[in-house]
This record gives C-alpha cells, structure tokens and sequence, in this order.
C-alpha cells in the first residue's frame, strides 16, 4: 500500500488511519479526524493554501459519511443514499432477469455485486487526488469530483453458451448489449425535462469523461495502447474486439463511457466504466460546516458502474490485472479500517457451487443484495475466519461484548479467551500478535539464535530482545504485566491471506 507522506501534510492532523487513535468503526474514525482538522484550522497562522487542502479533506470525509451511511433505529427513520443505491441495485437485476428468460438453460446470466471502499483506502485516494489537483492547479472546491469510485457496481455477464461458440468478438458484443440495454433503462436518451416524469426515481444522469480540467480524457483512453503498450504476455491472454456495436459511437453513450474493453489498461484489465448520479441524490442533505471549512462545489453522491464479461472479471480479480498483485501487494496486515464493505447477494452453505459460480447461488435462491456484516467483509477481503482471527465465534462476540470491549478486541488490544467457568472474557495482558507466516518466520528466527547463544534464558529477556529487535513494525510484544513468550505467543493466530484463484 502507497504510504508516501505528501510535503503538504502538518503534523496537527495524522492522515494515517492505522495510528491508534483512530479506533472504532469507521464513523468514529471520521469523527475523530474532522475534529481534528476544525481545530487545526482554528490556528492563527494556518495559509490560506492549507486551509483549502483540509477543508477539501474535511469535505471528502463529509462525502465518505454521505455516500456510506446507514440508518439507524435509534437515531434515523429516513432512507439514506445507500439505502436507496442498494434498493436500485436489486431493481437493476430484476431488470436484468429477461436475460434468463431468454436464455434459461445458462441462466443466470447476470451477476451483480458492489464495494465501498475501505476508509484507509479512501483517504489514500483523497491524499493522491489532492496532490494530483494541486499540481495541475485545480480548485481543490471540486475535489469530490475525483472521489466517484468510493461506491463501486459490478455486473458479471455470463455469457450464453450459444454466443461463446461464436467466439470472442461475439461475447464482447453481447457485452455492449448488455450495457446499451442498461443506459437506456436508466434515461440515457432523455432530456432533463423528461427525466422528472414517470420513474424519475430511476434515471440517471450520466457523468461525461471529459471535464473543463481534462478535456481529453476520453481521447488518451482510446490511444492508451499507442502511448503505453501491454505488458509482457497480456496479449496471449486477453481478446480485444475488432468492432463494437455501432450504437456505441451514439454522442450520449461515447461521451460517458470509458471503454477499457476496446481499449484495455496496460495490465490487460477489460471493462465497461461508467459514473452516475442517481436521481435520488437529490434526497440527500449536505452536511452543516463549521466556519472554518470552505464550501464544496459538488456534494451529488455518485455510483460506479464495472460490466464485464466472466473471463474479464476473473482476470482483474485474480489474474495480471488483479488489484491485490499491482496496486496493493503488501496489504497483508489486518487493520479494522482497512476492511472494504461488500454489498452482495446471501449464500447458502447447503449449495454446493462449482468453479466459484457464486451467481448460481443467487439465481436459485432469489435472494436480494445486502450489506455483509465484519465478519463477512473479513474473510472476503483477507480470506481468514472472525473466529481464527479473534478466537472467537462472530455471533457470540457481537452478543457477549459492550461496544467499547469490542473496538478493543477488533483494535487488537485485547484478546478474547474462555475463562476456567467456560465464559468469554477479555485479556488485555498481553496484546494480541496477528502478523504474517514471513513475519513470525522472522520473530522465529531471532529467539533461536538469542536463545542458542544463551543458556536457561528466561522468557523475559527474550521478550526484551524481540522487542529491541524489532523484526517488523507489526511484532511488538505489549504487555501491562510481567512479558512472557510461549510457544502460543510465537503462533499465536498467524495471518497470512490466501492467494485468490480461480478455482478458490
């Protein structure tokens, strides 16, 4: 992960969300850090060129807020932006299901899912977006332009099995058609005054690729292979199309369509990009600001759109394209905020899915996309167990534990244990150790040679060692009593991720 500390950064406000002051769930994180920035901007000496940076900053956590709440019982009885994206979603693959009507045999046809990025990834994101404005001279008032990805769709096509005989060029076009046949559904072709009539909840507005500060864009798309080639060997792996649909040269569908399919990423990496602003975003209110932040320009909250065909998505999710292999290689280290929320459809244990064909289980259940809890989220992100990682069943921890003892445990202050009378509790004696196989490798191999160079060593000096050590940032023995080390501590839940395949 890029933890490149820009020269615009104060030390008043840390951006790095795994420091430990940020613990919680993510709002509270977000909390914590705008009140940060009002206080720091509250200084007398702050320049004006820091005062847009943050109150840019203050604003795209406004839009993280905007975007990803969820109505609580306690405090909310409206509807939020993603109540309605997540209801728009299902009526998008209720859309979809003519598709398995006209081809039942493969149905289904259609697979959906969503993401919203993870709050460390997102203020990444903002922290690359600011940078990149202030050295194009961008008015940092439109930085919520950039951060359009924060809510991201993904449609999976499963190809007919008729259309894949006919081969690639055919299963690219009934990709486009797939896609046509969506921008259409959601107003592509109707003018403002249209769009206030029957379903207007519906339609979209389509969000050009080119802007007043990149006007073209859509034209360095188009001659991305020109400028920046393939890599090695990704053209023996992937198919571009020889021709497209001509409705897709149509002025409203080019001007907002980022095809990377006919034109792919460097990587290889094929899909269908296209940014929305539902009408619905109309419900939301912005946010009150302090007077110490400047005004966004743009607070609309926005939806990505991905369409892909199976073979396009398997390739970016586990492929030369895949995120975790160009972008994030070192994201390795559990951290609560690192975590993505997954919106997906329910899964039956009782199914048995072949090739990973999690779309089968959706089609036989007809089950509606939903927000995934942690536990769900943990494991589809860092493929390990609630239970492996913190010793504990997710259900009985969300039932055992007050709010405050559960951030600790998922903060890794405490670890969850059975006490003698079969009951969990929390130990904060020692803090718990969640590391990489490579990284506990290392903490191995330093207590061997101490321990081989000394005889009856007792196991506080070989904590103290480990601890001057310091193999790596994340194995640091903390306790508040005596420091011990046993073969638990040593093992004590190893964390290395899975690679993905495509069988996995």
């Amino acid at each position: 992960m890029n933890k490149k500390k820009y020269t615009w950064e104060v030390p008043e406000v840390n951006l790095n969300l795994r420091n430990s002051k940020y613990k919680g769930k993510a709002s509270d994180a977000i909390k914590q850090l705008k009140d940060d920035i009002v206080f720091y901007l509250r200084g007398e000496n702050v320049s004006l060129e820091q005062r847009q940076i943050y109150s840019a900053i203050y604003n795209a956590l406004n839009y993280y807020n905007s975007v990803t709440y969820l109505p609580s019982p306690e405090y909310d009885i409206k509807d939020t932006f993603l109540t309605y994206a997540i209801n728009e979603l299902n009526n998008d693959y209720a859309f979809f299901q003519k598709y398995n009507e006209m081809y039942p045999d493969d149905a289904p046809i259609i697979d959906m899912s969503a993401r919203i990025k993870s709050p460390i990834s997102y203020i990444q994101k903002v922290k690359n977006k600011i940078d990149e404005y202030i050295k194009s001279g961008q008015d940092l008032s439109y930085l919520n332009n950039g951060l359009k990805d924060l809510l991201g769709a993904q449609i999976v096509i499963n190809v007919p099995k008729s259309i894949k005989e006919k081969g690639k060029d055919a299963e690219n076009d009934f990709l486009y058609t797939v896609y046509i046949d969506f921008l259409k559904h959601h107003g592509i072709y109707k003018n403002e005054a249209e769009q206030g009539t029957e379903n207007s909840i519906h339609q979209y507005s389509f969000i050009p690729v080119n802007d007043a500060f990149h006007p073209d864009r859509l034209e360095k798309i188009q001659n991305r292979a020109q400028l920046e080639g393939y890599a090695d060997g990704v053209l023996d792996e992937i198919a571009i199309p020889k021709s497209k649909p001509s409705e897709m040269d149509n002025d409203k569908i080019r001007s907002v369509t980022r095809d990377y399919v006919m034109h792919p990423k460097k990587s290889g990496y094929q899909s269908i990009h296209v940014y929305t602003i539902p009408n619905y975003a109309k419900e939301i209110i912005p946010y009150d600001l302090p007077n110490e932040i400047i005004p966004p320009k743009n607070t609309d909250c926005s939806i990505e759109y991905h369409f892909f065909t199976r073979d396009q998505y398997n390739y970016q999710a586990y492929g030369k394209a895949s995120h975790s292999n160009l972008y994030k290689p070192h994201e390795r280290t559990y951290h609560r905020l690192a975590v993505p929320t997954y919106i997906d459809f329910d899964r039956s244990e009782n199914v048995i899915l072949n090739n990973n064909d999690e779309s089968s289980v959706q089609h036989k259940l007809g089950n509606r996309l939903r927000v995934r809890n942690f536990a769900e989220c943990l494991y589809k992100f860092y493929h390990v167990s609630f239970n492996d990682l913190f010793n504990i069943p997710f259900s009985a921890f969300r039932d055992t534990f007050k709010p405050s003892v559960r951030d600790d445990v998922l903060a890794l202050e405490r670890r969850v244990i059975k006490s003698p009378d079969n009951r969990w509790i929390t130990d904060a004696s020692e803090r718990p150790l969640v590391a990489t196989i490579e990284e506990l490798k290392s903490v191995k191999d330093i207590i061997e040679k101490f321990i081989n160079k000394r005889k009856n060593v007792n196991e506080k000096k070989v904590v103290k060692h480990i601890i001057n050590n310091k193999p790596s940032p994340y194995v640091i023995v903390k306790t508040a009593k005596q420091p011990q080390i046993s073969e638990h501590f040593i093992t004590l839940r190893p964390f290395e991720p899975k690679e993905r395949s495509y069988d996995d």
